[in-house]
């Protein structure tokens, strides 16, 4: 009489068991297909609803992979890449640029053909003024004249620097080809130079100075200069050179007579 109340009890309670063990497993399934199918139903829900809403994008949502989306924003994503490295290109070009016209400024005046400039006194003559342990010496014996050429040395300048020269620091000294005269110190800061004083330029006093590229100071040397040589006539021959006297007048073959 007990047993079976026993066991009626017993097959209540596995049958309870087994519907708990089948509601779990019903909601791992559910739960398994709504993990697979979630992109699927938000591509399903946005091509329903349209563009998502700018909250749901600031919330992190993931917005649907379309595929014309996608490639769309490759694009869009190269096109800045390349405009940002261009532009990070061009800056450091400039920079670059920058620091090399700055590390070698008076070498950049230079070939800009920007002239050295002179201070002039209140008598209006320009005024010597060099550099500390730089130093001009004229190798020239005779006075100077426009139209010829000097013999320069000098000494103090920097080691294997380009040396420019003007004169009044306006007038650049040029070669035979109309390039400026660029010399190069040795190493230890000496050079000799011939430079031409051009036939154009107006005689006087002037001042030649010599500037140190490397460092920019300068060494000026005062000049006088004359004027331009005129050129001297030819004389006649004398009358007894190819003349010859025949009673007291000249003969046919002298030039006194075929002038006259």
């Amino acid at each position: 009489m007990d047993t079976a109340p026993t066991a009626a009890g017993e097959e209540g309670v596995e049958g309870t068991t087994l519907e708990r063990r089948a509601a779990r497993v019903a909601a791992r399934r559910a739960a398994l297909a709504m993990v697979t199918t979630l992109p699927l139903r938000r591509l399903m829900t946005a091509r329903r609803s349209g563009p998502m809403p700018a909250e749901q994008a600031g919330r992190g949502q993931t917005p649907p992979s379309l595929p014309g989306v996608t490639r769309r924003g490759t694009a869009g994503e190269l096109l800045l890449w390349l405009g940002g490295t261009l532009g990070l290109l061009t800056l450091t070009a400039l920079l670059a640029w920058a620091a090399l016209l700055r590390s070698s400024a008076p070498l950049s005046l230079a070939w800009q053909g920007r002239t050295a400039t002179v201070t002039a006194t209140a008598s209006g003559e320009a005024s010597l003024r060099s550099a500390p342990g730089l130093h001009l010496v004229l190798l020239n014996a005779g006075p100077l004249a426009v139209g010829m050429r000097l013999r320069l040395a000098g000494s103090g300048f920097s080691a294997f620097a380009p040396v420019r020269f003007w004169l009044d620091g306006r007038l650049a000294f040029v070669d035979e080809r109309g390039w400026p005269v660029l010399v190069e110190a040795d190493g230890a800061g000496r050079f000799t130079v011939s430079l031409r004083l051009l036939p154009q330029w107006p005689p006087g006093r002037h001042t030649l100075l010599a500037r140190d590229l490397q460092t920019g100071q300068a060494a000026m040397l005062a000049l006088l200069l004359g004027p331009a040589a005129q050129p001297s006539a030819t004389p006649l021959p004398a009358a007894s050179s190819g003349c010859q006297l025949a009673n007291g007048a000249l003969s046919r073959d002298c030039p006194a007579q075929r002038l006259a």
